[in-house]
C-alpha cells in the first residue's frame, strides 16, 4: 500500500494515491522511512503529520502505509525506560546513532533479547477473558508486571508454561471460538483508543501526597484530574548582567554572549527563545572534582517575574531565578539547592581555582608593565605614573622595546614618560580597562597581578586593591585562576597576606624581572571549590530578562557571577513522584526546553523511593519530547504516556501521570491546524482544542478492571500548563479548567516571599472536597470537615482584613479580628509552609496533618475564650507553648502523637491560667 509525496510543508506532508488509506494509519514517508500518521483524507490525497524532521523530503518520494494505527508496545521493560514521543528508546538510540536521533531510525521499544522469568498464575483448562491476569514477571525489584489476556480474547487456557522468555515469546495459548490465540509477554495497543474497564468508581479516595497544602486544603482523588498553571519565568536562569567565565580566561556578561551569538532558533514565543549555536560556546564547568573547560551548544533567553539576589561573605554576588540551583555545602556533601530554599548562613560553592590554558598573547614583561600602569597611571601628553614605580616601569619598557634611553619629566610626586611607541602600546592595550589578553594564561595573569600589586604598594597583613567595578571583576577572576582566595567589597578587593606572597620582594624595593607570584592555597587540597557563607538574600520583583546555557555533558553547571560562583544550568513534580501513594509514575515532557528535560533525565534517576529505598526510576517511565523536536511528536507523547499509564492501571496499580506542559502540546495543535488551513479559534488555536484536551483528561479514573475479581487501579492526571505571561485567561488554561477538578495555582509572589510550596490558598480549589469528606471523616478524624472549614474561613477572612489594615492600620482593628490575623499567620507559617529539603518536613502523613490543625484550632478557640474574658490580643500571644508550635514541623512522625498530647495540655493549662489571673471576669 504505497503512494508518493505530493507536497511538503514543515511537519505536514500531503501524499497521493495511497491504497486503502485510513484515518490515523501509521505511514513511512520518503526514502528514510520517516514515521507519520494520516490525519486527513480528501479524494486520493492523504494529509500526514510527520513525527520526525522533514527537511530533505521532496515530491515524488514513496510513502508506505502500515495499515495500522499509531500504537505502543506494552510489556516488561517499560519501567526505568526513557522514550521519545513515539516510544523510541532514547538510551538505545544514543548508543547506536549518537546524541542526536537519526532520521528514520526504527528500534523496538522493548528489549527483544532480555529474558524474563515468567510465573503462571492460572492452570490449563481454566476459563479466561480480556484483562485476566495469567502470570507475572518481576519487572523491577519493587514492581511485578502482570501478564494479562489482551482485549477481545476469551476462551480456555490450552497451554501455559513457566520459565525464562523474551517479550516476543509465546507463554500461553488460549483456545477461542475463532481458533488458538498465542499470548506473549508483550501486547500492542493503539494510543488514541482508551483501554476498557468494567466500572469506574466515584472519586471518593484521596491521593495522599504528604504535602500539607494539597492533602488538607486542595486534595485530589485517586483517578482525579489536576491543572497546575505556573507563572512564566520558572526556568533555572540568571539575569543578563551575570558575568560568565569563558574558556580563554576572559569574562563576558551572559546577555552580551546571547546578543553576539549566531545560530538556529529552535524554539521561540513571546517570552522565550532557544538558540542552537553554530559554534559551541567554550566556558568552564565543575566536573570530575575539578573546574575545567566545557562547551555549550544552546543558549536560552526567557523572562522571570522575580529574582533572588545572593551575596556571600567573600563579596561574591549572583542574581538568579528562584528555582535556579546553587551548590550548597552540607557537612561533607555538596547538594544542589534551589535559590528559594537557601538561607543566610548556608554555605554555597565558590570557585577556588580553575585550570586555565597557557595561551600567552603577551610576554611576562608586557603583562607586568600593563599591571604597573593599571595600578596608578594615566595617558596625557605622555605616560604619567607614580614616581615610586618609575625605575621598575622604565626597566620593563626598555627591555620590551629595546630602548637605550627614555625622556622623562618630574611633576611633584609623579613622572611623565615621553615615548610615542610606548604610549601607543599602552593606549591600545588598556584603553577600556584591563585587557583580556592578560587573562588568557596563568603566566600573564601572574605577571599582571605582580605589577599591579607593586604599583599599589600594599604590603600589609591585608592587601587592599581599589579600582572601578569592571577592573575589580577581572582582577577577581585572575586571582581565582591563580588560586588566590580573596574577598570583594564595594570596588575593593581584599587579600590576606597569608594567601599569597611575592618571592624575594622587599617593602618599597624594586622587584626583579624574574620574580613571580607564588600561591599558598594549601597544596594538599586538591579540590577546586570552597564553601562561601551566604551573607544576604534579597527578593527583587520583576519582570526580568533571564538567560541560561546548557552543559549537560559537563555536570550541568557553569562558572559565573560577580566573583566566581558555581551556577546550575521543576520541586512539586519531584515531591509528588517521591511521596504520593501512587505505585507507578509516568512523566511526559511535552515540548519542554532541552535543558529542563536534561535536568529531569539527570535528577529522576538519582531520586530514591523513600518507601522502598530503591531508585524511584524502578517505578517510573519517562517520555522526553523537547521543544526542539518536531511539533507533531508532542501530541503523540501525550497519548503514548496515558496509554502506558492505563496499562499499569489494568494490572491493579495506582498510576500518577504528569504532563509538562500541555501548553506546548496545544501550540503544536495550533501549528498543525494552521498548516492545514483550518478555521482558527481563539488566539489561533484550533476550534477543537477543548475537545482534544477533554479527551485526554477523560482517560483518568479509579476503576474496577474486570467483573470477575475485585482488582482496581487508577490513573491520576496532573497537567502543567504554561500560559504566556502567566495569563490564566489563555484558551489552554480555560479549556483545561473546564475538565479538571483541582486547580493548584502556583503564585510567584509567594515564591518571592519564600513561601513553599507556593500554592495560593485563595485562588486554588478542589472540587473533590465534598466527595472525599466521608473518607477523611472515617479514616482521619470525625471533625475533619469542621477543621477544614474553620481554617479556610480564617485564611479568607485574613485576606479581607489585610485590605482594611492597609486603610486604617492594625491598631484600629477589634481584638477578635486581630486574633484572626494571628491565627491565619500561624496557619500559613506553621502549617502550609513545607521544606522539601528537610528530612522530616519533606513528607507529612495525613494523621500528623490532622493533629497539627487540631493544635492550631485549639489555640484559636482558647484565644477567643481569653478575648471573651476581656483580655487583649497583645497579652495572650506570648505563651511558651507558641514557640513549640512554631517548631512542630520538625517533630518526627513517631514522636508526634506524644508531642500532640503534651502540647494540647500545655495550651489549655497556659490559657486557662492566664484567664484566671488576668481576665476581667476572673
Amino acid at each position: 500500500m504505497s503512494g508518493s509525496i505530493y507536497s511538503v510543508s514543515g511537519p505536514v506532508v500531503i501524499a497521493q494515491d495511497i491504497e486503502n488509506a485510513k484515518m490515523f494509519d501509521v505511514v513511512r514517508v520518503g526514502e528514510l522511512g520517516l514515521i507519520g500518521e494520516i490525519i486527513r483524507i480528501s479524494g486520493n490525497k492523504a494529509t500526514i503529520q510527520v513525527y520526525e524532521d522533514t527537511s530533505g523530503l521532496r515530491p515524488g518520494e514513496k510513502v508506505y502505509s502500515t495499515g495500522k494505527p499509531l500504537s505502543v508496545e506494552l510489556g516488561p521493560g517499560l519501567l526505568s525506560s526513557i522514550y521519545d514521543g513515539i516510544q523510541r528508546p532514547l538510551d538505545v538510540i544514543r548508543a547506536k546513532t549518537g546524541d542526536f536521533i537519526a532520521k528514520g531510525v526504527n528500534i523496538p521499544p522493548l528489549n527483544e533479547e532480555k529474558l524474563w522469568d515468567f510465573k503462571p498464575l492460572v492452570n490449563e483448562g481454566q476459563q479466561v477473558k480480556s484483562n485476566f491476569i495469567i502470570g507475572e514477571v518481576d519487572e523491577t525489584e519493587i514492581i511485578k508486571n502482570k501478564i494479562m489476556v489482551p482485549y477481545g480474547v476469551e476462551g480456555t487456557v490450552k497451554s501455559i508454561k513457566s520459565g525464562k522468555f523474551k517479550v516476543s515469546d509465546t507463554v500461553a495459548i488460549i483456545e477461542t471460538k475463532n481458533g488458538d490465540y498465542e499470548i506473549k509477554l508483550k501486547q500492542i495497543w493503539p494510543v488514541r483508543e482508551a483501554r476498557r474497564v468494567f466500572h469506574k468508581f466515584p472519586p471518593e479516595i484521596p491521593l495522599i501526597t504528604g504535602q500539607r497544602v494539597i492533602d488538607a486544603f486542595f486534595p485530589v482523588a485517586k483517578g482525579g484530574t489536576v491543572a497546575v498553571p505556573g507563572p512564566f519565568g520558572s526556568g533555572k536562569c540568571v539575569t543578563g548582567d551575570t558575568p560568565v567565565l569563558l574558556a580563554d580566561g576572559t569574562v563576558m556578561s551572559i546577555e552580551d554572549i546571547y546578543n553576539k551569538s549566531s545560530g538556529t532558533v529552535e524554539y521561540k514565543n513571546e517570552n522565550e527563545t532557544l538558540i542552537r549555536l553554530d559554534e559551541p560556546l567554550r566556558l568552564y564547568s565543575f566536573y570530575n572534582g575539578h573546574v575545567n573547560e566545557s562547551t555549550s551548544n544552546y543558549i536560552y533567553k526567557g523572562k522571570s517575574d522575580s529574582i533572588i539576589k545572593i551575596r556571600t561573605a567573600s563579596g561574591r554576588e549572583v542574581k538568579v531565578t528562584p528555582v535556579h540551583k546553587l551548590f550548597r555545602f552540607v557537612d561533607d556533601k555538596i547538594i544542589e539547592t534551589e535559590a528559594r530554599y537557601l538561607n543566610t548562613g548556608d554555605f554555597i560553592a565558590s570557585i577556588k581555582r580553575f585550570n586555565n590554558k597557557d595561551e600567552n598573547y603577551l610576554s611576562g614583561d608586557e603583562s607586568e608593565l600593563l599591571g604597573l600602569y593599571a595600578s596608578y597611571g594615566s595617558i596625557e601628553d605622555g605616560i604619567l605614573i607614580d614616581a615610586s614605580i618609575k625605575d621598575r616601569f622604565i626597566n620593563l619598557a626598555m627591555n620590551i622595546f629595546k630602548l637605550k634611553t627614555i625622556k622623562i619629566e618630574y611633576r611633584n610626586d609623579r613622572v611623565l614618560i615621553k615615548n610615542d611607541g610606548l604610549k601607543d602600546f599602552i593606549a591600545r592595550m588598556i584603553s577600556s580597562g584591563i585587557p583580556s589578553e592578560v587573562m588568557r594564561s596563568r603566566a600573564c595573569a601572574a605577571s599582571f597581578i605582580n605589577g599591579y600589586l607593586y604599583g599599589k604598594l600594599y604590603h600589609d597583613d591585608v592587601i587592599k586593591l581599589h579600582d572601578n567595578e569592571q577592573n575589580i571583576l577581572k582582577i577577581s577572576y585572575m586571582l581565582t585562576g591563580l588560586g588566590i582566595i580573596h574577598s570583594i567589597r564595594n570596588n575593593l578587593i581584599e587579600i590576606k597576606a597569608e594567601n599569597m606572597k611575592i618571592l624575594n620582594s622587599m617593602e618599597n624595593e624594586l622587584i626583579d624581572n624574574n620574580e613571580t607570584l607564588l600561591i599558598s592555597n594549601n597544596a594538599n587540597d586538591d579540590f577546586d571549590l570552597y564553601p562561601d557563607e551566604i551573607e544576604s538574600i534579597e527578593i527583587l520583583p520583576g519582570p526580568f530578562d533571564v538567560y541560561d546555557v546548557t552543559t549537560p555533558d559537563f555536570g550541568s553547571n557553569f562558572v559565573g557571577g560577580y566573583g566566581a560562583i558555581l551556577l546550575h544550568n521543576t520541586v512539586i513534580q519531584h515531591q509528588l513522584s517521591k511521596w504520593s501513594d501512587s505505585d507507578i509514575v509516568v512523566y511526559v515532557g511535552c515540548g519542554e526546553r532541552g535543558n529542563e528535560m536534561t535536568e529531569i533525565l539527570s535528577t529522576f534517576p538519582e531520586l530514591m523511593d523513600p518507601k522502598t529505598g530503591k531508585p524511584i526510576m524502578q517505578r517510573t517511565v519517562l517520555i522526553a519530547n523537547t521543544s526542539n523536536m518536531p511539533v507533531a511528536a508532542r501530541e503523540a507523547s501525550i497519548y503514548t504516556g496515558v496509554t502506558i499509564a492505563e496499562y499499569y492501571r489494568d494490572m491493579g496499580y495506582n498510576v500518577a501521570l504528569m504532563a509538562d506542559s500541555t501548553s506546548r502540546w496545544a501550540e503544536a495543535l495550533r501549528e498543525i491546524s494552521g498548516r492545514l488551513e483550518e478555521m482558527p479559534g481563539e488566539e489561533g488555536y484550533p476550534a477543537y482544542l477543548g475537545r482534544r484536551i477533554s479527551e485526554f483528561y477523560e482517560r483518568s479514573g479509579n476503576a474496577q478492571i474486570i467483573a470477575e475479581d475485585q482488582r482496581t487501579g487508577s490513573v491520576t492526571l496532573i497537567g502543567a500548563v504554561s500560559p504566556p505571561g502567566g495569563d490564566l485567561s489563555d484558551p489552554v488554561v480555560q479549556n483545561t479548567l473546564r475538565v479538571t477538578r483541582v486547580f493548584w495555582a502556583l503564585d510567584a509572589s509567594l515564591a518571592s516571599r519564600r513561601h513553599f510550596p507556593s500554592i495560593n490558598w485563595l485562588t486554588s480549589y478542589s472540587l473533590y472536597t465534598n466527595n472525599l469528606s466521608k473518607w477523611y471523616t472515617e479514616n482521619v478524624g470525625p471533625d475533619w470537615p469542621e477543621i477544614y472549614k474553620t481554617m479556610m474561613d480564617l485564611l479568607e477572612k485574613e485576606s479581607e482584613l489585610q485590605e482594611i489594615v492597609q486603610l486604617v492600620g492594625y491598631d484600629a482593628l477589634p481584638e477578635k479580628e486581630k486574633n484572626v490575623l494571628d491565627i491565619a499567620k500561624m496557619i500559613r507559617e506553621d502549617f502550609l509552609q513545607q521544606n522539601a529539603f528537610d528530612d522530616i518536613d519533606t513528607y507529612c502523613s495525613i494523621k500528623k496533618q490532622y493533629m497539627m490543625l487540631k493544635i492550631i484550632k485549639t489555640v484559636y478557640e482558647m484565644q477567643m475564650n481569653a478575648l471573651n474574658h476581656g483580655m487583649k490580643i497583645s497579652q495572650i500571644t506570648s505563651i511558651p507553648a507558641r514557640s513549640k508550635i512554631s517548631r512542630m514541623k520538625e517533630v518526627s512522625e513517631q514522636d508526634f502523637p506524644a508531642f500532640y498530647k503534651n502540647i494540647i495540655k500545655e495550651i489549655n493549662d497556659e490559657y486557662n491560667s492566664m484567664i484566671e489571673v488576668g481576665g476581667v471576669n476572673a
